[in-house]
C-alpha cells in the first residue's frame, strides 16, 4: 500500500467478525501460476476439491466460530520466499504456506521474510517443538505463531478460522475454542511448558472444550499485542493518507497541524472503545497525544513539506491468561 504517511511504533516495557486484513492461503512451485484471487465460503468450496489439503484446510478454517467471510488463494510458480514479495502488497494479513515439490524454502526463510512485513502474521503448523529453534535464532519469529499438531499438516488452518474473523482488542488466542480437532493428548505436562516457553501452542482439552494452548508468537510475544500494534499503525497511516487525499491542501500552519493530530487522537480513542488500550486507576484511556506547532518545526522539514512533530503514547490492555485464587477451609 503506497501512502505519505509512515507510522512507527517503538514498545516500551509496559504493565500489564470483521477484523482486518484476510487469511491466504498460499499454494507454491505450483505447475502453474494462478493469480490472488479472493473466495468467500461458496466459491471456495467450489473452487477446491475437499479431497485435497487445499480443499481440507479451507472447509476446516470456515467450520470455525467466527470464521472470516472470505479467503484468498494465490498459486506461484516460485518458492515461498519468492511467492511472498509476489504478494506482499496485496489485502492479506494471516499467511499459511502450503510447500509444493520442489520448493527448498526453510520455515525459518519463510518467518524471516514475514519479520520483515509490518502487517503480516504466518500461521505455521509444526509437529515437534524442536522445530522452533531454528526459526528462534537470530531473534526470529517475531510474526510467526506456530502450532504443534502432529496428524495433520493443515491444522492451523483452524486456529486462523477460529480468529480472523473476530475484531482486534476483543479476543487473545490463549483458549480461543476449535472445532474439527481432537485435542494433542500425547504431550506431557513438561513437554507443553517446554513448548510455551520456546513460543509454541498446541491444542488441549480444558474443562472440556478443546482449546488453544497459549496465544504466543515464537519469539515471545502475544499475537494479539501483535495484531493491536499493528491495527493502530495501519490505521493512524490510512485515516491520515485519506485526510491528504481529501483536502485541496493541508496547510502548514497550526490549524492543519492540528488536522493531523484530531486523526491519530479518533484512531486511539476507536482503539481504547475496541478493548485494545488500557485504563488508569481513575478509568481513564491510557494514551496521549502530542503534536508540536509550526514554531517548533525546522525551517528544512517546512521547506520540504514534511512534519515530524508528531508523537503518541499508549498502554496495551493486557488480558488475564491464568489466575492463581486462594481458598481456605474451615473447621
Amino acid at each position: 500500500m503506497a501512502l505519505d504517511v509512515r507510522v512507527r511504533i517503538n514498545q516500551a516495557s509496559v504493565a500489564g467478525k470483521a477484523s482486518f486484513g484476510i487469511p491466504l492461503f498460499l499454494i507454491t512451485k505450483g505447475a502453474a501460476a494462478v493469480a490472488y484471487t479472493e473466495y468467500d465460503r461458496s466459491a471456495f468450496a467450489d473452487a477446491f476439491a475437499d479431497n485435497t489439503d487445499v480443499g481440507k484446510a479451507g472447509r476446516l478454517l470456515f467450520a470455525q466460530d467466527n470464521a472470516p467471510i472470505k479467503i484468498a488463494v494465490c498459486t506461484s510458480t516460485s518458492t515461498a520466499v519468492a511467492a511472498i514479495a509476489e504478494v506482499v502488497g496485496k489485502n492479506w494479513r494471516q499467511l499459511f504456506v502450503f510447500k509444493g515439490d520442489g520448493d527448498t524454502s526453510t520455515d525459518k526463510a519463510i518467518s524471516d521474510a514475514i519479520a520483515e512485513t509490518t502487517d503480516k502474521v504466518l500461521f505455521l503448523n509444526i509437529s515437534a517443538a524442536s522445530e522452533l529453534t531454528a526459526i528462534k535464532a537470530n531473534n526470529g519469529g517475531g510474526r510467526t505463531f506456530a502450532f504443534l499438531y502432529p496428524s495433520k499438516t493443515y491444522g492451523v488452518a483452524a486456529v486462523i478460522g477460529a480468529t480472523a474473523g473476530l475484531d482486534i482488542g476483543s479476543f487473545t488466542y490463549k483458549n480461543i475454542k476449535i472445532k474439527g480437532l481432537d485435542p494433542v493428548s500425547t504431550l506431557t505436562d513438561t513437554a507443553i511448558t517446554e513448548l510455551h516457553t520456546n513460543g509454541g501452542n498446541t491444542l488441549l482439552l480444558k474443562a472440556g472444550d478443546i482449546v488453544i494452548s497459549e496465544g504466543k508468537t515464537v519469539d515471545g510475544e502475544y499475537l494479539d499485542v501483535v495484531d493491536s500494534k499493528d491495527w493502530i499503525a495501519q490505521k493512524i497511516a490510512y485515516n491520515t493518507q485519506k485526510l491528504l487525499n481529501n483536502e485541496p491542501k493541508l496547510p502548514y500552519t497550526n490549524a492543519g497541524i492540528a488536522s493531523l493530530e484530531s486523526v491519530t487522537e479518533g484512531v486511539l480513542k476507536e482503539a481504547y472503545d475496541k478493548g485494545m488500550i488500557d485504563t488508569d486507576d481513575d478509568g481513564a484511556p491510557r494514551f496521549s497525544v502530542s503534536f508540536k506547532s509550526r514554531s517548533e518545526m525546522s525551517a528544512e522539514d517546512i521547506r520540504n513539506r514534511t512534519y515530524t512533530g508528531g508523537n503518541f503514547f499508549f498502554a496495551l490492555a493486557g488480558a488475564i491468561h491464568d489466575a492463581d485464587i486462594y481458598g481456605e477451609l474451615v473447621v
